[in-house]
């Protein structure tokens, strides 16, 4: 990498401190994928980052590369500070499983669907008021990106098309057709866990392609997202990730604005 100066917008993942007067930003950018940075100065209190430089704030931030994959930031302006969250812990809640699924992406990697994907949803859960649904649908699409969501369309021993069986019962985590768990039932075996009807299959595989929107325009009871829920977590879980620790947040002072709770 070559040292020079490069503008991007950037969503703030993490703050850390880092020595005597600066912090460490963990920053998902679409040009960059996730990168720390370094906010020289950041710790005083008249510094030029405090009140652009928070937890959730979407920034255009100019950083300056040494060469070597390390950043500073030199310039940061606010564009996107979501008070509508950050003034309803329900809300921060929400948002803080989204920043911390994020932060999980490798740094290095080039992200722009995942960045648009993150700014989309925290938007929602500003908006709106279905957090749960919101966060399931970005996790699934997520899990999705990163190719951590099974086959779940297509045979992978016959590579036939999986067509959807309101008979059929489905485990997330299986890759073969029904003709071909008959012919070698050791299939099943490999795949222990609970089953679904298959007609989730079918719900997942449409949230993998379409948005939030879409998915509030299908009739969908509170069970059902329930189960999806489940099935979510059954992803995130066999991708070796560990439980979201967000569902409880801790709140650095001076990150997050006071919190109603309604």
């Amino acid at each position: 990498m070559k040292r020079g100066y490069i503008q991007t917008e950037g969503l703030i993942l993490d703050i850390r401190p880092s020595r005597e007067k600066d912090r460490s930003i963990a920053i998902l950018t679409p040009l960059l994928g996730k990168i720390w940075a370094t906010a020289r100065g950041a710790r005083n209190i008249h510094s030029k980052f405090g009140g652009e430089i928070q937890t959730m704030n979407i920034c255009e931030i100019t950083l300056y590369s040494n060469g070597n994959e390390n950043w500073t930031i030199t310039e940061a302006k606010t564009k996107n500070t979501f008070e509508g969250i950050k003034n309803n812990l329900k809300k921060i809640k929400s948002a803080f499983k989204v920043l911390e699924t994020l932060a999980g992406i490798n740094e290095g990697s080039q992200y722009q669907e995942l960045y648009e994907m993150g700014k989309k949803t925290l938007i929602d859960i500003e908006k709106k008021d279905d957090l749960e649904t919101i966060f399931e649908v970005f996790l699934i699409q997520f899990l999705d990106k990163v190719g951590s969501i099974p086959e779940i369309t297509h045979c992978e021993e016959c590579y036939t098309k999986i067509e959807f069986s309101k008979e059929r019962d489905w485990n997330p985590l299986e890759t073969t057709c029904q003709k071909c768990e008959e012919k070698n039932p050791m299939n099943e075996q490999k795949v222990p866990g609970k089953k679904y009807h298959d007609r989730y299959r079918k719900l997942v595989h449409f949230l993998k392609k379409n948005t939030y929107e879409d998915f509030q325009k299908i009739k969908i009871e509170n069970a059902d997202k329930k189960i999806l829920s489940e099935i979510a977590r059954k992803y995130w879980l066999c991708a070796g990730n560990e439980e979201l620790k967000s569902t409880t947040i801790d709140i650095h002072s001076g990150l997050l604005t006071p919190v109603q709770v309604y």
